[in-house]
């Protein structure tokens, strides 16, 4: 861990008055800056190479490189091979080229990097352990290129990886062992692909994962023990699913006790959630459910939250009758965040009389009203359809009442 943060850091020493320009006579590339960055009274050589329109990796490279940058160029393919002398490598960046392959052997010889950046390439394929050889390796970014198949084992071998970014390709599924050999994975990107559910099956293993982020994808339901397996993440997020219709009742089991984040929100059609989903969640300290179509919410979908955690309920169409006088009761209790529940954006889109008020300012007596209190519920879920369908119920019943007096 203690030199993956010295390679971050090296970035911020760039320009500190400890880096300093290489000899003459130990330039490397004639392309390319080279600087000396001290660090821990140890010398660093930094090769930076990149937006110089170079179509190839330049030869010439010091063998004592420590960081080689050659990102935003037009570099299109890497022979097997070519960082093979580059013994000391701890940092290659590679993103904004156009490379596309990336063929067996591409990164032999480099035992002891650390960081691989492959970010905005057109990569299409990862095939079983392209990456074998990166033993050392703990950031890997492959965002936004243009992955589609995945195969096999890719990151076998990677045991010392802890961040893997995948975001932002063209991935519908992976494979079961996709995942194999991350034995100390604790980030996973992937977002803004096109995965049609949650990879349960390739995730199981991943007991070091901390953070899981699938947004903007097109999950369309999240089921039953969809992260089991992941015993220490602490921060998932599920948003931005335009098809996303339900997550079921014990789609969270397994990572409830531990989960300290969670969000689930932009999902249009999401209008049902269920009661149990939300059970034993005691070190929650962030639910965010905004922007969905969720119209109801029973007292017992939260009764199991840590009191002090951050719900945002913003951008609903709530129903308010008397099933949501107890979350006005809660609006208004004194131990509670100032900023819990978004209080000022948690709108009633039904019954008539309450549309478009704030939930924190209708009047107690207005939810309890017999006319109000009337509209329907199926009994564990949070939701209950469409608004219209409610509002249509409601001023049926008002009609009725009206023909009977």
């Amino acid at each position: 861990m203690l030199r993956f943060l010295v390679l971050s850091a090296l970035v911020l020493l760039s320009s500190a008055q400890s880096t300093r320009e290489c000899p003459d006579n130990d330039y490397g590339p004639s392309q390319c800056t080279c600087t000396i960055t001290a660090l821990a009274g140890i010398d660093h050589r930094i090769i930076d190479c990149q937006g110089k329109s170079l179509d190839s990796v330049p030869t010439g490279i010091p063998a004592d490189t420590f960081s080689l940058d050659l990102s935003n160029n037009a570099i299109t393919e890497i022979p097997a091979g070519t960082f093979q002398t580059l013994n000391s490598l701890e940092q290659l960046l590679l993103s904004g080229n156009q490379i596309a392959a990336i063929p067996d052997g591409t990164f032999l010889g480099l035992d002891d990097v650390k960081v691989l950046k492959l970010s905005e390439n057109r990569l299409t394929t990862l095939t079983s352990e392209m990456f074998s050889s990166l033993l050392s390796l703990e950031q890997l970014d492959l965002e936004d290129n243009q992955i589609a198949t995945v195969s096999g084992s890719p990151f076998n071998g990677l045991a010392r990886l802890r961040e893997l970014r995948l975001n932002i390709n063209r991935i519908v599924n992976l494979p079961t062992t996709v995942f194999q050999g991350l034995e100390s994975l604790q980030k996973l990107y992937l977002q803004d692909n096109f995965i049609t559910s949650v990879p349960t099956q390739a995730i199981r293993s991943l007991d070091t994962l901390i953070e899981l982020y699938l947004e903007n994808n097109d999950i369309l339901n999240v089921r039953n023990d969809s992260f089991v397996g992941l015993t220490s993440v602490l921060n998932i997020s599920l948003s931005g699913q335009p098809n996303l219709v339900e997550v079921e009742a014990f789609a969270l089991r397994g990572v409830n006790r531990n989960l300290e984040r969670l969000e689930i929100k932009d999902c249009p059609k999401l209008t049902i959630l269920h009661e149990e989903t939300f059970q034993e969640f005691t070190q929650l300290q962030r639910l965010v459910l905004s922007n969905n179509n969720i119209s109801r919410l029973p007292e017992a979908a939260l009764k199991d939250l840590n009191r002090q955690a951050l719900v945002t309920l913003s951008g609903n169409p709530w129903i308010c009758d008397c099933r949501l006088s107890w979350l006005r009761d809660w609006m208004d209790e004194p131990v509670m965040n100032p900023g819990l529940l978004d209080v000022s954006n948690v709108r009633c889109a039904a019954p008539p009389k309450l549309q478009d008020q704030q939930l924190d300012v209708v009047d107690r007596f207005d939810l309890d009203d017999e006319d109000v209190c009337n509209l329907l519920n199926p009994a564990g879920q949070i939701g209950a359809g469409p608004v219209l369908v409610a509002s249509l119920f409601s001023l049926f019943c008002a009609l009725a009442l009206s023909f009977t007096v």
